[in-house]
């Protein structure tokens, strides 16, 4: 396993859960999601010869708790500048502080993204294997 290039990867999350503290994913994080998976799940099936779906499940799942954990750490400033994703946290945190809901709920959401980096790392490592 390359756990450097595993953290690594999980600076992103940092990244991207920094940028959204002050709003400026709100309109295109997705696509900035899409385009992190993609530059990932190259980088992963040209440095990577074993493991590959689980560089990139693993990758993923950096990514979310290392998101989670920054948005969660000032949450306040997150809910001020994403004021749809505070009324959304309202819906489905009717039992759970919406803090708790976010660190529950990123390892899953983070597999299913990083099961999709995995994905596109196999199918990568198709067309270039490291030598």
């Amino acid at each position: 396993m390359k756990w450097l290039n595993i953290y690594f990867f999980s600076m992103f999350g940092i990244l991207m859960g920094t940028a959204s503290l002050f709003g400026y994913t709100q309109n295109f994080e997705l696509l900035l999601w899409i385009v992190i998976a993609l530059v990932t799940a190259v980088f992963i099936a040209r440095t990577t010869t074993h493991k590959i779906f689980l560089h990139g499940i693993l990758a993923g799942i950096g990514m979310g708790l290392s998101n989670t954990i920054v948005q969660i750490a000032f949450f306040s400033l997150y809910v001020q500048h994403n004021p749809h994703a505070a009324s959304e946290l309202e819906i489905f945190t009717k039992t759970l502080s919406p803090q708790w809901f976010l660190l529950i709920s990123s390892p899953f959401i983070g597999g299913i993204y990083g099961s999709l980096i995995g994905a596109v790392s196999v199918a990568a490592a198709k067309f270039h294997h490291p030598k």
